[in-house]
C-alpha cells in the first residue's frame, strides 16, 4: 500500500474451510493485529487469475508527498468501517483493499485516485453512501509485500515491473483495470497506523496484465 505503478483477490489458495464473517466479527479482526502470517518473503511473482468478485468500497484521493495519498487511504477505511454496522451483511474479514484505475489514478491536479474496500457475497443490505463494485475475471502478475522499510517496499513494486516486461506481458492500462492490493488484516493492520509512521507491511501487489 504505497507507490502505485503510474502509466507506468483475493488471497490466493486461503486456509481451507474458511468462510466469511459475520459484520461484528469483522469489525474485531479489523481493530485487533494478531498473530503475523510469517517471516519477510522473499521476491518471486506469478501469473494468477483472479474469478470476479464484488466489493463495497470508498474513494481516496491525495498526493504521494505527504503521505496525502496514504492518509487519506486511511480517512476512507475508517468511514467504510463505521458504514459496515449491518449484522446480516457478509464480508471476509481477513483482508482489506486497496485499488488503483491503474492507467486513469492520476487527476489534473497531480493528485491520486484511489479506492478502499471489502469483499462481500452480495450487495444486499450495502449501507447507504457506499459504492460497490463489480471485478471481472481476468489476470495478474502478482507479488507479495511483506517486508520491513519503505524502501524494501519499494523494491517489490519495481521487481514486479521488471517480471511484468521479461515475462512477455504488459500492464493493462485501459480503463477499469484495477491494480488491487489485498492487505492481510490479521497480520498487521495498516489501515490503523498512521501513513508517515508505518513501516512494516503485508500486502499483495496485483498488477492487471496483458499478455504481448
Amino acid at each position: 500500500m504505497g507507490e502505485p505503478m503510474k502509466k507506468n483477490v483475493d488471497k490466493a489458495n486461503r486456509p481451507e474451510g474458511y468462510k466469511p464473517q459475520s459484520i461484528p466479527g469483522a469489525l474485531k479482526l479489523l481493530q485487533n493485529k494478531i498473530e503475523k502470517r510469517g517471516t519477510e518473503a522473499v521476491m518471486s511473482a506469478e501469473v494468477v487469475t483472479v474469478e470476479s468478485f464484488k466489493l463495497l468500497v470508498l474513494k481516496a484521493n491525495g498526493s504521494m508527498e505527504g503521505s496525502g495519498l496514504g492518509k487519506d487511504i486511511r480517512r476512507a477505511w475508517q468511514e467504510l468501517k463505521n458504514k459496515l454496522v449491518n449484522d446480516s451483511l457478509a464480508i471476509d474479514a481477513e483482508v482489506g483493499y486497496v485499488l488503483y484505475d491503474q492507467g486513469h489514478m492520476q487527476q489534473p491536479d497531480g493528485s491520486l485516485d484511489a479506492w478502499v474496500g471489502v469483499k462481500v457475497d452480495s450487495f444486499d443490505n450495502a449501507p447507504a453512501g457506499v459504492e460497490q463494485m463489480v471485478l471481472p475475471t481476468r489476470k495478474y502478475a502478482k507479488t507479495s509485500c511483506q517486508c520491513k522499510g519503505r524502501e524494501k517496499m519499494g523494491e517489490r513494486y519495481q521487481f514486479l515491473g521488471k517480471w511484468i516486461e521479461q515475462e512477455g506481458h504488459q500492464v493493462d492500462y485501459n480503463l477499469g483495470a484495477f491494480t488491487l492490493e489485498p492487505n492481510y488484516l490479521n497480520s498487521i493492520n495498516t489501515f490503523e497506523i498512521p501513513a508517515d509512521e508505518v513501516h512494516e507491511y503485508d500486502f499483495d501487489i496485483l498488477y492487471p496484465i496483458i499478455s504481448l
